[in-house]
């Protein structure tokens, strides 16, 4: 007595629903292994570097001596591309022909022929004694007769006609394109020596400057000749302006010895 109840009590102490839990465990571990996996995914893109297009800077000197920055960049775009695709088509020339055919024709001719044909004369007069003559006249009578004819025959019939011609298709395709931008960055600088460009023209100009357009550079009058040398004005065809505008208005006034004051 005392081994069944241990027994059932053994059964009632062991864990049934072990097999339901670990399955949901199971589940469970499919779910991080997902989201761990979209994780590593994410991080992968966001690290990724995107393709960036192809730069190049240079820089060049203008032919009034200013200095030009030169920025070649090299993007892909979807350009137009026409092409011309061999197509075979097959067109339907009409073609007339004449042929001379024969045909049975059933048609009546007319036949003459001469026949002896007699007279009697006097028959009522009592003074003359009856008589007959006979004379000759023409018979006509129509006969059938078949005939082979040719007759002209007109037929028209469509010819097809295979040719080959160059179609023009317009897709679309990713192409390299190289994009200029020049930006003016200021004059070039001034070799060891150089006398640098001002506003003044004088009549020792060089004839290289005179010969074509040339940046007017405008220097500060308070500034000394050789700073004006050793920082060069980038203003381009203006004028230096002595002082500052009046930042409020003074109003209006009166010359000097007229009658208003």
């Amino acid at each position: 007595m005392r081994i069944a109840l241990r027994a059932g009590s053994e059964q009632l102490a062991r864990p049934q629903p072990a097999r339901e839990v670990q399955s949901g465990g199971t589940f469970m571990t499919g779910l991080a292994r997902i989201a761990t996996f979209a994780a590593v995914a994410a991080l992968a893109l966001a690290v990724c570097p995107h393709p960036a297009a192809a730069q190049e800077v240079t820089y060049e000197t203008g032919p009034n001596g200013e200095q030009i920055r030169v920025t070649r960049t090299v993007v892909n775009r979807t350009v137009p591309v026409t092409e011309n695709l061999s197509q075979t088509q097959t067109t339907y020339r009409q073609q007339v022909t004449t042929e001379n055919q024969q045909f049975q024709q059933v048609y009546n001719v007319p036949v003459t022929q001469y026949q002896v044909v007699s007279r009697l004369h006097g028959r009522w007069n009592p003074f003359v004694t009856p008589y007959y003559t006979y004379e000759y006249e023409p018979v006509t009578t129509y006969q059938q007769q078949v005939a082979t004819v040719t007759m002209p025959v007109t037929r028209v019939a469509w010819a097809p006609e295979t040719r080959t011609v160059q179609t023009p298709v317009t897709r679309y395709a990713v192409r390299p394109v190289e994009i200029t931008e020049r930006v003016a960055m200021g004059p070039a600088p001034a070799a060891d020596g150089a006398r640098p460009l001002t506003a003044a023209t004088s009549p020792t100009t060089s004839p290289a400057t005179s010969v074509g357009p040339s940046a007017t550079l405008a220097a500060r009058p308070a500034a000394p000749v050789a700073r004006t040398a050793a920082q060069p004005n980038t203003t381009y065809g203006g004028r230096a302006m002595p002082s500052d505008p009046p930042r409020e208005a003074t109003g209006w006034q009166a010359p000097s010895g007229s009658r208003y004051q």
